[in-house]
């Protein structure tokens, strides 16, 4: 009996941590677009306004490599929040001995307080999630998308 409380309280304090992990790793994934965010709109910013034309090539050139950048930083940022979710999950597991309903598990968003079930249009509206297209998915899909308009413009302008 000692053995599974020692096992038990070692499996929680595990918890706990992995929580303050993923959350530590979320602000700074969200940090980090951020930083992507106010370098694109300056870049964006010397593109538009450059005074000579022999540097807006220039500027091209470096927005696309920021970006690029920030698809690779983003990329490896959602793969780390879905190993760090499945490893809170595990221990989740361990110590509750079920599927469901740890804290960062985001996949069944019907298995607590009735979020996902019928509710009205409004609500449904303003409150929805899309595994395929998710928030954390934004960190790379942004600075991709940013990448792919940076080639049109330095092939374009």
């Amino acid at each position: 009996m000692e053995n599974e409380d020692k096992k038990t309280q070692f499996l929680t304090e595990d918890y706990k941590q992995k929580i303050a992990y993923l959350t530590a790793h979320l602000t700074r994934m969200w940090t980090r677009f951020n930083f992507f965010i106010v370098i694109q709109t300056s870049i964006i910013g010397g593109k538009i306004f450059a005074p000579d034309e022999k540097y807006s090539d220039l500027i091209g050139w470096i927005g696309l490599g920021f970006a690029l950048l920030g698809y690779v930083m983003g990329a490896e940022d959602r793969y780390l929040v879905e190993l760090y979710r499945q490893q809170v999950r595990d221990v989740y597991q361990k110590i509750m001995q079920e599927e469901n309903g740890f804290v960062g598990d985001v996949h069944d968003p019907t298995a607590k307080n009735g979020i996902g079930t019928a509710r009205n249009t409004w609500d449904r509206f303003t409150g929805w999630r899309s595994n395929s297209f998710s928030t954390t998915r934004l960190a790379a899909i942004v600075p991709a998308i940013v990448a792919l308009l940076w080639i049109i413009a330095i092939i374009t302008l």
